[in-house]
């Protein structure tokens, strides 16, 4: 049982999770699908921020916890 991960993994992790992507050799139609997408991210993420927010202000408000 492998508990921790080798640096080889790590690194290919890294590197899927953060690519970077050229604009300028993109065509018409793969920038309008890049932007689809990420309009398409931005009401989950806002809901997201706003769950947090609301979470934390809601918990300075109140005295006890959850409960």
């Amino acid at each position: 049982m492998r508990l921790l991960a080798s640096p080889i993994d790590i690194e290919k992790r890294d590197i899927i999770m953060f690519v970077r992507k050229d604009y300028s050799k993109m065509t018409l139609d793969e920038l309008v699908s890049e932007e689809k997408k990420m309009n398409s991210q931005k009401i989950p993420f806002a809901l997201f921020i706003g769950i947090l927010v609301g979470i934390a202000v809601w918990s300075a408000t109140h005295n006890r916890a959850f409960s």
